[in-house]
């Protein structure tokens, strides 16, 4: 796919652009994207549903050709990945002050960048390993859906995004119109990764490759619930800098939250960049993109060696999780595993930081791991506040595994 509406001007312009002069009010891109087409407009039916590692035969049979015994998607493993980045540096401060200059800056990763990853090592009947994320803790949201809607606008011409208009109950697409995702694979050794190929351009360097991420403003992130009964914000992105309705919050705020993963996955994919589309569900404010070498320079803060820095750590971990996953299948032979990463800090002295990285290991079948992963998140008790399940009414009931101690 390739951007739409002009949007490719972006790419080689460095810094954020308005979709819309806030002086003038004269639009800098196609005014078609000022208004955001509502969730429940669009039909669903007319895009490929997502297909997880362990369910991706072309996946599987490209690992066969390829002798790897272990799969992962960029969506599943970049959660691991992140608590290797956080055991091998407990106290880098991300670089933050060239970017904020008119907010109180915080270079330090936000509460839930730093919560457990779970995941689940699925060995399939040929003998190859999948990596699937737990969805124990999933619940789906319109951000959720509002982002397959947006990346697919961003990609297309008006007359072809309004196919996907819903007209009453009726689909405006034939079966034959539906275009299947694309994906990237990279192979390490025994460990075969899958990327999605969200747009292209070859003027980029490299494979000219590079992701699309939606990203809604702070009032929608920290109000959900509220937007999702609303179908939108009323916040407004304004202006570049201030400590609210500015850019300058959205990129701090996603330095510290998001833009690991979001250079991970780049880095998985072997892209380019991160294409960042600024919105508050209702419509975009601007655009942004992101070079892999800036995102290494704001997570690393080590100057011109930040992308060394984020090379060797990547590699450094594929090859410890490629042997950690290698040592507990070999230990459980034709089992599965459900896993759970955290790393942890512990305060040595004055200037010194000890850090850790645990894993527990829990060895099952695939029915239990299909049985797990097909829970609805009101199965699962405690973990995640009942308001945010949208209905404080329903209680939580217990899981039958949610009593089952780790077994190795």
């Amino acid at each position: 796919p390739r951007l739409a509406h002009n949007l490719d001007r972006a790419l080689f312009s460095p810094g954020v652009h308005y979709l819309q002069d806030p002086r003038s009010h004269v639009y800098n891109f196609d005014p078609y994207l000022g208004e955001v087409m509502s969730v429940g407009d669009f039909d669903f039916r007319a895009i490929p549903a997502y297909t997880v590692t362990s369910k991706d035969k072309t996946l599987s049979s490209i690992a066969e050709r390829c002798k790897a015994r272990f799969i992962a998607s960029s969506s599943s493993i970049t959660g691991i990945l992140s608590k290797f980045h956080y055991a091998m540096f407990p106290t880098k401060k991300y670089d933050v002050r060239q970017v904020s200059h008119h907010i109180k800056p915080d270079d330090t990763p936000s509460f839930s960048s730093r919560l457990p990853a779970v995941a689940f090592l699925r060995r399939s009947d040929n003998g190859i390993y999948a990596l699937d994320a737990s969805k124990a803790y999933d619940y789906e949201h319109i951000l959720t859906h509002l982002g397959k809607t947006m990346e697919l606008l961003l990609t297309s011409a008006p007359a072809e995004f309004e196919k996907y208009r819903m007209n009453g109950s009726e689909s405006q697409m034939r079966g034959s119109e539906i275009k299947p995702d694309t994906y990237h694979y990279s192979q390490y050794k025994d460990f075969l990764l899958r990327s999605q190929i969200d747009c292209y351009d070859p003027r980029l360097p490299g494979t000219g490759t590079f992701d699309l991420k939606t990203r809604a403003c702070v009032s929608v992130r920290h109000d959900l619930l509220h937007s999702q009964k609303e179908l939108g914000s009323g916040y407004q992105i304004t202006k570049t800098y201030g400590q609210f309705e500015s850019f300058e919050r959205e990129f701090h705020d996603m330095i510290r939250t998001t833009m690991l993963k979001y250079a991970l996955q780049a880095r998985v994919g072997r892209m380019d960049g991160i294409f960042v589309a600024y919105h508050n569900i209702q419509r975009f404010f601007g655009f942004e993109y992101i070079p892999l070498e800036t995102m290494d320079a704001l997570l690393y803060n080590g100057g011109s060696q930040s992308t060394a820095i984020a090379e060797t750590e990547f590699m450094a971990s594929l090859q410890i999780l490629r042997e950690f996953f290698d040592m507990v299948s070999k230990k459980h032979p034709g089992k599965s595993f459900r896993l759970h990463f955290e790393d942890s800090r512990r305060k040595k002295r004055m200037d010194q930081v000890d850090s850790s990285l645990a894993v527990f290991v829990e060895v099952m079948d695939n029915e239990t791991v299909e049985k797990l992963q097909s829970m609805k998140l009101t199965d699962v008790k405690g973990f995640i506040p009942r308001s945010l399940l949208g209905d404080t009414n329903d209680s939580v009931s217990e899981s039958e595994f949610a009593k089952e101690d780790i077994k190795s």
